[in-house]
């Protein structure tokens, strides 16, 4: 579950980073180098989250949502879910 979501890039680029790396390991923590290293090989596929061997995220859908936002936040400069 998802609470509603949207702004800038400025505002939300670290939240979406988090919000990807726990969906793959409630453990994770990091800022924009870990997220890289951590999400090398991952992408979504069918509404999932999975990596590139095809193991699915601990949290696919929400995974796949953030990952979605993620995108067009960095492609548009902005996004929101609601």
């Amino acid at each position: 579950m998802l609470p509603k979501t949207y702004g800038t890039q400025s505002e939300l680029i670290d939240v979406l980073q988090q919000l990807v790396l726990t969906t793959i390991d409630p453990l994770a923590a990091g800022g924009n180098d870990e997220f890289s290293r951590r999400t090398n090989g991952w992408s979504t596929q069918f509404g999932r989250l999975v990596s590139a061997d095809g193991v699915p995220a601990r949290l696919p859908r929400t995974g796949s949502k953030a990952w979605t936002m993620l995108d067009r936040l960095n492609r548009q400069g902005f996004t929101s879910f609601i």
